[in-house]
């Protein structure tokens, strides 16, 4: 195998891989990939969130979530008080974004829409939030 042919093959290797994550572009489809800025999500991601979203019930686990609305963007902790020193972990937060402008700034400057699902320890379902409808 020549240089270059290595080379074009190694390249087919990681595009393959990219576009298997949906990491090719500028967006993001799945919770594993790192996200570019500004995000829109595809049309497919989007109906498929917001087709989802109406099953999501407070009580199911967050399996039966990602198996209504697939791979969240975003899994982050949650606290049960706003002091970092005496914060403990009341469950987590699955983020489904539609739109984000940045992913810094106040809520303003990042202009995002999206579905943020909270979860309590036991993994369940404790509320849903629309964040920019």
């Amino acid at each position: 195998m020549s240089l270059q042919h290595g080379k074009e093959w190694l390249m087919g290797v990681c595009v393959m891989n990219m576009v298997m994550c949906g990491c090719l572009g500028q967006q993001s489809e799945n919770a594993n990939c790192t996200i570019s800025y500004p995000y829109v999500a595809t049309a497919a991601r989007h109906a498929s969130i917001l087709s989802g979203l109406p099953k999501v019930a407070t009580g199911i686990t967050a399996d039966q979530v990602l198996r209504l609305i697939g791979e969240p963007d975003e899994d982050n902790p949650t606290y049960d008080s706003k002091d970092a020193r005496t914060a403990k972990t009341k469950g987590h937060s699955f983020v489904y974004l539609l739109e984000r402008k940045t992913n810094t700034g106040s809520v303003i400057e990042r202009a995002e829409r999206l579905i943020r699902i909270h979860f309590d320890l036991d993994n369940k379902v404790v509320r849903v939030d629309r964040v920019g409808f």
